[in-house]
């Protein structure tokens, strides 16, 4: 039976990969509410690792707006729905999943027309 001890050890001997994750929203302007998927991808493929969707309220709360999952090639798909009119601001959080460190995209903006 493995337990924290043997984790311990691990890690010395195999450390975690960095979280890299870049995104690409299909369309950065559309009518509030539409839905917009958000194409991306996270360096190395961890497989069902999940992914999640991040609205900035106000100047500093990032809520989560969706979740994801990432697929064998490495890719994912989540989809934003910008509510207000003007910039909505937008980023990807990827947790640490397995031997992948936390990771979060670039911030994006979809205006809602």
């Amino acid at each position: 039976m493995l337990g924290p001890a043997f984790d311990t050890i691990n890690r010395f001997f195999l450390p975690l990969r960095p979280g890299i994750v870049g995104v690409t929203p299909s369309k950065t302007r559309v009518p509030v509410s539409t839905v917009v998927p958000v194409n991306g991808s996270v360096a190395g493929a961890p497989e069902l690792c999940p992914v999640l969707l991040q609205r900035l309220h106000g100047r500093t709360a990032w809520r989560l707006a969706n979740k994801g999952a990432v697929r064998a090639s490495g890719r994912f798909t989540v989809m934003a729905q910008p509510p207000n009119l003007g910039n909505n601001s937008y980023r990807v959080y990827f947790p640490t999943c397995n031997r992948y460190q936390a990771g979060y995209s670039r911030t994006f903006a979809i205006q809602g027309t």
